[in-house]
């Protein structure tokens, strides 16, 4: 039997790195997911959830918030995630994920010259 844990996920913002090492996820909004079955939780179903709170669609890097070392850890498989689901299930059964997304520039083409 798998447990519930509740996601909590911040997007449109960004990660800032100090130079003692310490890391801080700076602005963007927050979405909610709750009893949701860690069993099916995958890095492309965090990737479904957030961009269906929100508009940005490239997402770069999905981090979460390990209270145990107090510190971000970057999610990068699926093995990462079960990691992340044991703590969530230790700490109220819920887990805090960060989404940095890539800034999408319009390409701007000329018009041909006459």
């Amino acid at each position: 039997m798998h447990s519930k844990i509740t996601l909590i996920l911040y997007h449109g913002g960004h990660l800032k790195r100090y130079d003692n090492g310490m890391m801080e996820y700076l602005g963007g909004d927050l979405c909610i997911w709750e009893n949701f079955q860690t069993g099916y939780l995958t890095k492309l179903i965090l990737e479904y959830l957030v961009k269906r709170c929100i508009r940005y669609h490239n997402i770069e890097s999905i981090w979460w918030f390990d209270l145990d070392n107090g510190k971000f850890i970057e999610l990068l498989n699926d093995e990462d995630i079960k990691d992340m689901c044991i703590s969530a299930i230790h700490h109220n059964h819920e887990v805090h994920v960060y989404f940095t997304h890539q800034i999408s520039v319009p390409k701007i083409v000329a018009p041909p010259s006459p």
